[in-house]
């Protein structure tokens, strides 16, 4: 059984938030079993998660309720009718399956797994407003079209430094659809054990930035095929971003669907080996803190705490290399998000964590202005590969970067990089950029 189709139905009720926003705190504070109370509610509204800025830009602390992080109430966008709300959502993230799609997904109420969407504040999906294809039926060709709105306000135009949405941000809006369907076809029914849900990879273009004049963005994913096997699941989609005015981002990409046993196998990215650092490059090279570098992300978004190394004119093209690390902080925020149940480092912030890297580069070289420089420039192709996860019993992260291209006309770096966990090389970037941005 499916839940009704919400068409002509307004947001669900203010008391249905508060339980859900109940729940939420319950989950953060185990001691916590009585009715949210309105101090509570404030007191959830306000609290800081672990790694609050305290840098010098001032900024509204990270909460469950950050705008924009999906913990608030957002608004409808348009005239299409709403098939699954934004409560039903948040039940796939943080509550009861079968709240969001129906019956047969009732055994994963209680303890047993399920794979989730990410929830506050790294829950990016508003409403689904299509879908093709049947549920519980995991067949190629199923689709659905997500809405997202884009408050001036949201938590990330000021974390990510540039002015504008970070790239995790927007590889979220596109991603976590495909996390939806991959829920609406029954993917966790198909195994009797646990499947967790991995992104491996994909590919795609951004063509116009996302501002704080953005309105709505739609999000179109199709399942493209799905592949079972030794009890996995490798599922590949299209997916398109749009806004009011026309594509904004395009690809694909693919997920995998994983028992524990598999996860814990971690092997890493085959054949990456990281950069050796020679002694003349080690007496050579620049090494200094982040954490007070302006323009650039907020203490809550900033992915590295250190450069290890710069070298300006090392690299494989001798156009600049740059290695950063930063300590698995168990209580970090995205943690506590991204997912219940499964905490893992979201791989779109290990991308962030590498553009981050590029936009120190960009300063060196260009200067820097009243914002940090654009990532990721429009109109270049860019890639990635997962083939591992950070979960918060690692130790240490190191992302480099290698400068391949410096275009000084068009103001463009582009790079190929790679992060590492505990030794182990697990992400793969290739083609990222950044543009140059003077603004004053």
């Amino acid at each position: 059984r499916l839940p009704k189709s919400m068409a002509g139905e307004e947001v669900r009720s203010t008391p249905a938030r508060r339980s859900m926003l109940r729940r939420i705190f319950q989950s953060l504070d185990a001691d916590h079993d009585g009715e949210l109370s309105g101090s509570e509610l404030e007191q959830l509204r306000t609290r800081r998660h672990p790694l609050g800025h305290q840098g010098a830009a001032p900024v509204v602390p990270l909460t469950m309720t950050s705008s924009g992080g999906g913990g608030d109430d957002p608004a409808i966008m348009s005239a299409k009718p709403t098939l699954y709300d934004h409560q039903s959502i948040l039940d796939y993230a943080m509550g009861k399956p079968s709240a969001a799609f129906g019956d047969r997904y009732q055994v994963f109420d209680g303890d047993r797994f399920i794979a989730r969407l990410p929830g506050p504040p790294y829950c990016f999906l508003d409403r689904i407003v299509e879908v093709t294809g049947d549920p519980w039926v995991v067949n190629a060709g199923a689709s659905c079209t997500a809405e997202y709105k884009v408050p001036s306000d949201a938590w990330y135009f000021s974390a990510g430094g540039t002015g504008e949405m970070p790239f995790a941000i927007l590889l979220e809006i596109a991603l976590q659809p495909c996390g939806w369907l991959a829920g609406y076809v029954g993917s966790a029914l198909t195994e009797e054990g646990p499947l967790h849900f991995r992104n491996l990879g994909g590919e795609a273009t951004l063509l116009r930035p996302i501002t704080p004049d953005t309105q709505c963005l739609t999000t179109r994913v199709k399942l493209t095929s799905a592949d079972h096997g030794a009890g996995m699941w490798i599922q590949h989609f299209d997916l398109e971003v749009d806004d009011e005015n026309g594509p904004i981002y395009r690809g694909n990409t693919y997920f995998g669907f994983f028992p524990p046993e598999a996860l814990a196998a971690q092997v890493g990215l085959p054949g990456a080996v990281p950069k050796t650092i020679s002694p003349r490059d080690a007496l050579s090279g620049r090494a200094f803190s982040l954490k007070e570098l302006q323009p650039g992300p907020t203490d809550e978004f900033r992915m590295l705490d250190e450069v290890e190394i710069f070298l300006p004119e090392g690299g494989a093209s001798g156009l600049g290399y740059i290695r950063g690390s930063i300590d698995v902080d168990a209580s970090a925020w995205f943690f506590q998000a991204h997912f219940k149940d499964d905490p893992v480092w979201p791989g779109s912030l290990g991308l962030e964590s590498m553009l981050q890297l590029l936009q120190v580069v960009a300063n060196d070289r260009w200067g820097s202005g009243k914002y940090a420089h654009r990532t990721v420039a429009p109109g270049v192709a860019h890639s990635w590969t997962y083939r591992g996860q950070i979960i918060p019993t690692r130790k240490k992260v190191v992302v480099e970067a290698h400068i391949n291209e410096r275009d000084e006309e068009r103001g463009i770096m582009r790079a190929d990089g790679m992060l590492i966990v505990d030794d182990l090389p697990i992400y793969g970037m290739q083609n990222f950029t950044v543009e140059r941005r003077n603004e004053k």
